[in-house]
């Protein structure tokens, strides 16, 4: 009866601390020699990508998105020195209207900006 109660409460903290508790019974059952196997393959795979990559060509794109940023920066820069303290106000309160200036062609968006205006 005791051994019964101590189980039953060994296995609602074993539920509580271990979410998947089926891999916690199971882990010693895993075939590392198989999982060393795909590891091994991954990773081929992406020695071969790296491998393939033409590095001169990705070199090449990071230098203009550099001068481009930079070159945003410094007309971003002249904007907000020539604009009155309204319109620097307003630039801070409701963000920036020109979306043309963050988005490059071939870019990835990963965040939507809406223009409020």
């Amino acid at each position: 009866m005791g051994i019964d109660i101590l189980d039953s409460i060994v296995n609602k903290i074993a539920d509580k601390t271990y979410p998947n508790i089926k891999f916690y019974l199971h882990k010693d059952e895993i075939n590392w020699k198989a999982q060393m196997d795909n590891m091994k393959e991954v990773m081929d795979i992406c020695v071969d990508m790296w491998k393939e990559t033409d590095w001169d060509a990705f070199w090449g794109r990071q230098k203009f998105k550099v001068q481009d940023f930079k070159n945003r920066i410094a007309r971003e820069a002249k904007t907000i020195k020539e604009m009155s303290m309204d319109e620097k106000l307003d630039l801070l309160i409701n963000g920036e209207r020109h979306l043309g200036y963050l988005y490059r062609d071939g870019d990835m968006t990963t965040v939507r900006r809406e223009w409020r205006g």
